[in-house]
Order: C-alpha cells, then sequence, then structure tokens
C-alpha cells in the first residue's frame, strides 16, 4: 500500500472517528455542560467587576475625587456606571439561573438525581429571601437602573482635630423600590428591615455565595453522575489523537 493511500485510509478513519465522535450522547452532553458552564463564568464574572468596583470607589484618592464639589456631575458618573454593573448582575444571574433550569429539565427530570436536584433547588432559592428580591428586581433594572442607586458619603471616626474616616456606599434605594414594586412575599421578607437603602456590598453578600455554593455542589454531583460519559469522550479523543499522530508521521 501505498502512501497516499494510507493517507487517504487514516483520513477517512479520523472522519469516521470524529463523526461518532459528535453524534454520540456523550458529546451532546459535553456541549450542554459547556453552555452551563459558559453562563456560569458570565454570572462570575459580572459578580467580579462590581465587587471589585465597589472596593475600588472605597479608596481616598477615588473618593476625593467623586465628591469634589467643583465637580458635582462625577457623582452621577459613578452612578450611571454603578447602574450598568447591577444590570449586568442581574441579568447573568437571571440568565444563569433560566440556563441552569432548562439543562436540568432535559437532562434530569426522568432520572432518580431529580429529586436531590429539586431538594436542592427548593433550599437554595424557592424557600430563600435573597434569590427572590433578586429575581424581582431584574424587571426593574433592565431599563434604568441607575434611577434606582444612590451614592452616599460617610464620614466616621472624627478626632479632635477634624478628621475622620470615609466610606462611600452605593446603595439601592428601597424606599422608592417599595413604592413602585408589587413585591412578593419573599422578596418583602428580604426587604424587611432594611430601612431606605441597600448597599451593594450586601445584597453581593446575601445573594453571590448562594449562587456559588449551588453550582459547587451541582458540578460535584455531575463529575460522578457523568463519569462514564466523560471518559467515553477521553477514550474516543484518545484515539482521534493516535490517528492524527500516525497521519502526521506519514
Amino acid at each position: 500500500m501505498t502512501v497516499h493511500e494510507d493517507r487517504a485510509n487514516l483520513a477517512g478513519e479520523l472522519d469516521r472517528l470524529r463523526n461518532e465522535l459528535t453524534a454520540s450522547e456523550a458529546w451532546h452532553l459535553h456541549v450542554s455542560l459547556r453552555k452551563l458552564d459558559q453562563s456560569f463564568r458570565a454570572f462570575q464574572d459580572s459578580n467580579q467587576k462590581l465587587a471589585s468596583a465597589l472596593v475600588g470607589v472605597q479608596d481616598p484618592r477615588v473618593i476625593m475625587e467623586v465628591f469634589d464639589e467643583a465637580h458635582r456631575d462625577r457623582v452621577d458618573k459613578l452612578v450611571m456606571h454603578f447602574g450598568t454593573l447591577l444590570q449586568n448582575y442581574v441579568a447573568s444571574a437571571f440568565s444563569l439561573g433560566d440556563t441552569t433550569r432548562t439543562f436540568a429539565k432535559r437532562t434530569y427530570s426522568s432520572s432518580s438525581f431529580w429529586p436531590e436536584y429539586a431538594d436542592h433547588i427548593r433550599t437554595s432559592f424557592a424557600e430563600a429571601a435573597a434569590p427572590h428580591f433578586v429575581r424581582e428586581l431584574k424587571n426593574h433594572t433592565q431599563h434604568e437602573a441607575a434611577v434606582l442607586l444612590t451614592a452616599g458619603l460617610h464620614i466616621s471616626d472624627i478626632d479632635s482635630s477634624g478628621k475622620g474616616s470615609a466610606r462611600t456606599t452605593i446603595a439601592l434605594n428601597l424606599a422608592r423600590l417599595r413604592e413602585e414594586v408589587s413585591w412578593t412575599d419573599h422578596a418583602k421578607g428580604y426587604l424587611d428591615g432594611k430601612g431606605n437603602e441597600l448597599d451593594l456590598v450586601t445584597l453581593l453578600d446575601d445573594y453571590s455565595p448562594v449562587v456559588f455554593d449551588f453550582h459547587t455542589w451541582l458540578r460535584q454531583r455531575q463529575a460522578d453522575l457523568h463519569a462514564g460519559q466523560f471518559r467515553e469522550i477521553e477514550q474516543r479523543e484518545d484515539e482521534i489523537r493516535a490517528v492524527e499522530t500516525h497521519l502526521a508521521a506519514l
């Protein structure tokens, strides 16, 4: 057999192996899990950007620049910036929830894992107040989140010389939200006792760990549930690489 014939045979074998891989149930699961992971990473990214920005506005140099009396428009610009970050955060949370729900229903609804999954959804989200608030908040941040925010400068620990420490807060205007929104009982439960403002730091502290903890648990369970499919993909990819190596050596 000539080298040309060997290459043709190997190329045909490579096509067959690749087609079998992409047609397999294991590969379809892999693609779905990758989409779920992309949605999770989008939430992770929006959370990180918002959290980092909230830390950044505590920099004394930023505080002096933003709250300079000669440039009052800077506060408005700061609020607009955080409005965009909040929109992205809430939208990515909603998107992740929708992607997860669609994937789980399609993949697990007829399996023995479904009751366990549903129980974790119930305890993490359905019965918890913060997730209800964030989900309902989405309907009121999709157009202009900035109008729901306030920026404040708080001076504390003032000594005898008149010097003190400064802290910036970026907060949701809960007084306005209570007036304009018909909240469900779960969301109202989250708002109870929070006064007229909700610092975005508090919102992130209350909600983000719920999402991260749930998806950490889900990934751990998926590693067990789909171990066979993951091994199948690895084996098929090993076969493909072996043929590719052989083909490249000719």
